[in-house]
């Protein structure tokens, strides 16, 4: 992105004089507008809506701040116009549900965020639409139960992370056609084969 080669203050033109707010345009050194927002009168603190644009002009972020910090609901978007991520602030904070999407317009993630953390059920999705994995989140780390999927539907894995991308307990691993190929046992994200589909039941050394 080109440095911005000037700040604008649009409030007359925008606004009424007893407003609070002026607009703000920055622009880069073709004329290009690159960001617009609203501000404090007289002041640099974002209040209100904020726009950023790609160098053709699209809209590329939408968001809301209060006394320069995010508040409300926020949207990214590829280029294309299609919406790549929508999310949700409360002064700063993540909180409600998040949305992100591939390229296609498919959903790619989606979860919920209390209390500025990843809590419950979050789903990813391939870009043909098909469910990728499910797993449940506490205090912003995967904790809990989790199933992976091929891009057919078919499981791949399923199993347990405890305080975070760590497997605990039974890992179960499946070919693409469904079937059950391996079992392993995990102890804070090591992993000992069982049983597998060829050998049947492993010998503990």
């Amino acid at each position: 992105m080109k440095s911005p080669l000037f700040l604008c203050f649009f409030g007359l033109l925008f606004f009424a004089c007893n407003e609070p707010l002026d607009e703000v345009e920055v622009k880069d050194d073709s004329g290009q507008v690159i960001e617009r927002f609203t501000v404090l009168k007289g002041t640099f603190t974002r209040d209100g809506r904020y726009q950023a644009f790609y160098p053709s002009g699209e809209l590329m972020e939408e968001a809301y701040y209060a006394n320069d910090t995010l508040n409300g609901l926020r949207r990214m978007f590829y280029e294309n116009g299609t919406v790549q991520i929508e999310e949700h602030y409360e002064m700063g904070k993540f909180i409600g549900s998040f949305k992100a999407y591939h390229a296609n317009g498919k959903l790619e993630l989606a979860g919920e965020y209390i209390n500025n953390a990843m809590e419950g059920e979050w789903r990813g999705y391939y870009d043909n639409g098909q469910l990728r994995e499910v797993v449940l989140f506490s205090g912003n780390q995967e904790n809990g139960p989790f199933v992976e999927y091929y891009d057919n539907g078919n499981v791949k894995a399923e199993g347990t992370y405890l305080n975070g991308d760590t497997e605990q307990g039974l890992l179960q691993e499946y070919n693409e056609e469904g079937v059950l190929v391996r079992k392993a046992e995990c102890d804070n994200g090591a992993c000992k084969t069982i049983w597998t589909l060829e050998s049947g039941d492993v010998q503990s050394n």
